[in-house]
């Protein structure tokens, strides 16, 4: 199974689309537009997963750089996100302040 990243969508394109124009290419196993948590928005990207690496590759290969509802989409295999080390919360971050010299706009 191989997970293909979508870059660059119309804020309207949907699952069912993504998957009428990947399923030409093979068995498409999932799709999922990425949603803004507030506003309910598409961000704008996708992820599609194939079940046959093949199907995948070619699949990759013909839809790059394609329109798509208006727009010149990147498509790539998806790649493992890094990592990031969680930043500080605010009551943290005002506690190790605490610490630190006084600036010159405190006194």
């Amino acid at each position: 199974m191989k997970k293909i990243y979508v870059g660059n969508l119309n804020f309207a394109t949907g699952e069912e689309r993504l998957r009428g124009i990947f399923s030409g290419f093979g068995s498409v196993s999932s799709v999922s537009v990425l949603v803004d948590k507030f506003t309910g928005m598409s961000r704008g990207f996708a992820f599609v997963e194939m079940d046959d690496d093949e199907d995948a590759a070619r699949a990759i290969s013909a839809v790059d750089g394609t329109d798509i509802d208006g727009r010149k989409v990147r498509v790539s295999e998806s790649v493992e996100r890094k990592s990031r080390p969680r930043s500080m919360n605010r009551a943290r971050a005002k506690d190790f302040r605490k610490d630190a010299a006084p600036r010159d706009d405190e006194f």
